[in-house]
């Protein structure tokens, strides 16, 4: 047989069904080909020449033929042997593709996937039994955590649960945690800053610039640099003083906020619904310092990457870890999320309030009109800005 310009049939003689496909390039592939008792019609292909023999392949057609005749679809049995043997790492994208997430819980699935199941990832799914998962739940919450064992378990219970819809596997090998009550509801992080580390804080950003650092060459220290950036500092100030998630401050723009009006605009929140956050004095007092220390980069964020004007900044995990050593303050960046709310609550500001300067999601009506949102929430975000104030010179109210 040689190749011609379009696909050539050729039919065996001795087999009805049985047969060698020959494309234009002259890939010679052998085939099956019948109708399913009870169903349509059905073409399968079975291999190449010369990887096998015409006497092989024939062999192999008529069991594929015979199995025709039993009404046994062969090529739903090869997807079904197909789908049995796919990694844990294809399910997971296909977990990952079915919904549209946010791009930081994309990282963050994705780095917890990575971290705890990099040596499964290359495993067929159905080799995973409800014992491997026992015991590598128990070594991940041993060496990684409570909480890094809970998350990266729902995942992968996540996973599971996709692939069972897709008949791949039949049972949630996950389901052993809850027989056994081994994941607990972690108990919701409450940490924030009290009003002395508040004090603190503010003290580092606005007056200190140089620490003491002993060494065996200068016991009584010298002056070096602590290592926080101006671009560092404005940004944990902003979170302090709005009550911004870590998130929402790295993509501001300086499109979103409206120096005239006191306010700034945060898009693509986490409830889906657009917020708006009036600016206290020291807020703005913050921004109009990042844009003057920004004048001279071409980025539309308030935030830029140090190395791309067209990207925001990544976590500054450096930075918190450097204010941290410095201050002797032990805190995150969601605490000072908290540390808002609690010191609004401090200053008489009614839970409906702070709820709504912090933009939680709730069964409460919105407002009509964007200005008359801003300005009802504006003594939530003045009285927090009095009260840090008050932690950082006491003498201030009296003044």
């Amino acid at each position: 047989m040689k190749p011609v310009d379009t696909v050539v049939f050729l039919r065996d003689s001795q087999l009805q069904g049985f047969g060698v496909k020959v494309s234009p390039a002259g890939r010679m592939s052998f085939i099956a080909e019948g109708r399913i008792k009870g169903g349509g019609s059905r073409r399968v292909t079975i291999g190449t020449y010369p990887a096998l023999t015409v006497t092989i392949a024939r062999a192999q057609a008529a069991s594929i033929l015979a199995d025709m005749q039993l009404g046994k679809d062969p090529k739903a049995e090869r997807e079904a042997v197909q789908r049995a043997n796919r990694t844990l790492a294809e399910l997971f994208e296909a977990y990952m593709a079915g919904r549209d997430r946010k791009p930081a819980t994309v990282r963050d699935y994705r780095g917890c996937f990575a971290l705890v199941f990099s040596d499964w990832k290359n495993r067929p799914i159905k080799s995973i039994t409800k014992a491997d998962v026992e015991k590598k739940f128990r070594h991940t919450e041993s060496n990684r955590g409570e909480r890094t064992a809970n998350k990266a378990f729902a995942i992968l219970s996540g996973i599971c649960n996709w692939a069972m819809a897709d008949d791949t596997i039949t049972i949630n090998p996950c389901i052993i945690l809850k027989q056994k009550s081994m994941r607990r509801t972690s108990p919701r992080r409450s940490s924030y800053l009290s009003d002395l580390e508040v004090g603190r804080l503010i003290n580092f950003f606005e007056v200190e610039k140089d620490f003491l650092h002993p060494s065996k060459e200068n016991p009584k220290g010298a002056k070096l640099k602590h290592g926080v950036s101006k671009q560092g500092a404005n940004y944990i100030q902003i979170l302090l003083i709005t009550g911004l998630r870590k998130s929402e401050a790295l993509t501001l723009k300086w499109s979103d906020i409206n120096f005239e009006r006191k306010y700034l605009e945060v898009h693509d929140t986490k409830n889906g619904r657009d917020h708006y956050v009036p600016l206290s004095k020291p807020a703005l007092k913050t921004l109009s310092k990042q844009k003057q220390d920004t004048s001279t980069r071409n980025s539309p964020y308030v935030f830029p990457s140090r190395y791309k004007d067209e990207l925001p900044m990544s976590e500054p995990k450096s930075q918190l870890d450097k204010v941290r050593k410095t201050t002797g303050l032990n805190f995150t960046l969601h605490d000072l999320r908290r540390t808002f709310a609690t010191h609004a609550s401090a200053q008489g500001v009614t839970h409906d309030m702070i709820k709504r300067a912090l933009n939680h999601k709730s069964g409460d009506v919105t407002e009509g009109y964007i200005i008359s949102q801003i300005e009802s929430i504006r003594p939530v975000f003045e009285a927090v800005a009095n009260g840090y104030h008050g932690y950082y010179d006491p003498d201030w109210q009296t003044d």
